[in-house]
């Protein structure tokens, strides 16, 4: 998670990305649609109960190191989107496990910061979150629609996603520089119309790391073509079974190995 200093303090949840073609060719949108649907607020009280974590007393006692790298996270996001403003900001998204803790985790303090409740009748939409999705040669389909799914305005997190290929820091200077294609849904209504790519006034960008990743033989997730189970997890069984079996992730006990499954 990196910060630029900035003069300019917002809490607007006015978007002033500017239009982008569409993957698969479409003529662009001019920005997140705004729907008449509103999510549900069971949905919505997964995401304020984030404060939950270290806010109760009793959560804090029963989960004390989580509760403080939560607390820590969400004053670091409080500082920062008080400072340069949610517009000012930008989100690295891939779907990773990484990345969606800090989407929820930011989501709740965007919420928090701009007084949105599920007490509201009805509960204000999630504020639309500047992201960029840096994809990689040939991804995973089940990758592409869980970030299909986590930034839908209904069932998501709302994200203004737009994509662009090659590595991260090729990946965000092309998004700076006003690149990049957005991330297109079924539901949304392509309007005519193209304006050429201007320089973003990003001076915040989220980036998650990861410690470890929760998939079952998979430890690290690339390319179609570049991933495989880790050998580490490999389950051997006699006698043998027909049937490869693999361990979860959680399981590997040497975090240097977290690769050994990539070419």
């Amino acid at each position: 998670m990196s910060s630029q200093p900035s003069s300019s303090s917002s809490s607007s949840s006015s978007n002033p990305l500017p239009t982008e073609p569409t993957r698969n060719g479409n003529p662009p949108n001019q920005g997140p649609q705004v729907s008449n649907q509103q999510p549900s607020k069971s949905w919505l009280s997964s995401i304020d109960r984030t404060y939950h974590l270290f806010e109760s007393p009793d959560l804090r006692s029963k989960y004390p190191r989580l509760s403080s790298k939560v607390k820590d996270a969400v004053e670091l996001m409080e500082r920062v989107l008080l400072e340069v403003g949610l517009e000012r900001s930008c989100l690295s998204f891939n779907g990773g496990k990484d990345c969606t803790v800090l989407v929820h985790l930011l989501c709740s303090v965007v919420r928090r910061i701009r007084g949105m409740t599920t007490t509201s009748s009805p509960p204000p939409q999630l504020a639309s979150i500047p992201s960029l999705y840096i994809s990689c040669p040939s991804p995973f389909e089940e990758m592409e629609r869980f970030i299909d799914r986590s930034s839908h305005p209904l069932t998501g997190y709302n994200l203004d996603l737009v994509t662009v290929e090659g590595g991260m820091k090729q990946g965000l200077q092309t998004y700076l520089e006003g690149g990049g294609v957005r991330w297109e849904r079924v539901e949304r209504n392509e309007n005519p119309g193209h304006e050429p790519p201007r320089k973003r006034d990003v001076r915040a960008v989220f980036i998650g790391t990861r410690r470890n990743d929760p998939h079952g033989g998979y430890t690290s997730l690339g390319s179609t073509f570049n991933t495989h189970p880790n050998p580490t997890l490999k389950v051997i069984e006699d006698p043998p079974s027909s049937i490869q079996k693999w361990r979860p992730a959680y399981m590997l006990e040497d975090e240097s190995l977290e690769r050994a499954g990539r070419e």
